[in-house]
């Protein structure tokens, strides 16, 4: 299985190239390190790839759900239940905005995209796709 790298996706072509540019546009608004949204953006564009050089090390990856268990993924009474009082309360809830924000500003930008129209790139997973 190949390692699925920042690398893998600087050498994916006009997909990859586009993905950088794309988080390159927006890179001082993002919540998080530019660098950390192109792999998961990769990853989940390789992951809904059929026929993705990366399918077996995608298969490597936990599908169980264990990732909702990160505060990232709780509902506010869970983050009151578990987490009052921490730092880790409003970190969770600045992440969780924090991805939502990233994808939107990063789908638009995909899809206004010419460099995207005239590839013929594949749109951007959705959102859960992303996130998870």
């Amino acid at each position: 299985a190949s390692l699925l790298t920042l690398g893998s996706a600087e050498r994916a072509g006009s997909q990859g190239k586009h993905l950088f540019a794309v988080v390159a546009k927006c890179k001082a608004k993002l919540h998080f390190p530019a660098d950390d949204v192109v792999l998961a953006l990769f990853l989940a564009m390789e992951t809904a790839n059929p026929v993705s050089p990366y399918k077996s090390y995608v298969a490597t990856l936990p599908h169980d759900g264990s990732h909702k268990r990160l505060p990232r993924f709780w509902s506010e009474e869970e983050r009151q239940n578990w987490l009052a009082g921490s730092p880790l309360a409003e970190r969770s809830r600045a992440d969780q905005a924090g991805v939502r924000t990233d994808y939107s500003m990063l789908a638009e930008l995909w899809k206004d995209s010419s460099v995207a129209k005239a590839a013929s790139l594949p749109p951007l997973p959705s959102l859960e796709g992303y996130s998870e």
